[in-house]
């Protein structure tokens, strides 16, 4: 079974809705971990627009990637940009993807102003992760992207 490793900043966001997409779509054939290069906590908005969509990650932790030290993972994926050459070499052999997304815990102004940047970023990385499935795991991916009813 493969194993991905989703990497952001504080894993409270991007890589967490990452994380529930590729286990929902997967429908669990991979192995699924995220984790940041601080753990900050599961972010209550990301919990909000993610059930917007039929996922429930209230049970998710926000991890540190020193707790994934010693796995062997196939692809570790960033959600934040480009890591430092210090990350890199914790997991050798490892196939690195880096895909650049906006926090969304940066976002200004009112809260529906707020939740509606945490949204974009949902569907980006949605829409990502189903192309990851498709074109690297080549797992077969569902034919939509609608809202996950």
């Amino acid at each position: 079974m493969k194993k991905v490793l989703i990497l952001c900043s504080g894993n409270s966001c991007r890589s967490q809705m990452a994380e529930a997409y590729l286990k929902f779509y997967t429908q669990n054939q991979v192995d699924v971990y995220s984790a940041g290069l601080q753990a900050r906590g599961l972010n209550l908005m990301t919990q909000t627009v993610m059930a917007e969509d039929g996922l429930d990650i209230s049970n998710y932790t926000s991890d540190n990637i020193k707790q994934w030290k010693g796995i062997q993972f196939d692809y570790l994926i960033s959600v934040c940009g480009e890591l430092e050459k210090e990350v890199l070499e914790v997991f050798p052999n490892v196939q690195y993807l880096s895909w650049k997304f906006f926090d969304p815990d940066l976002a200004k102004g009112e809260e529906s102003t707020r939740l509606h940047i945490f949204r974009e970023v949902r569907e980006a990385i949605k829409t990502r992760i189903l192309q990851f499935i498709g074109n690297e795991l080549a797992i077969n991916k569902p034919s939509t992207l609608e809202t996950l009813d």
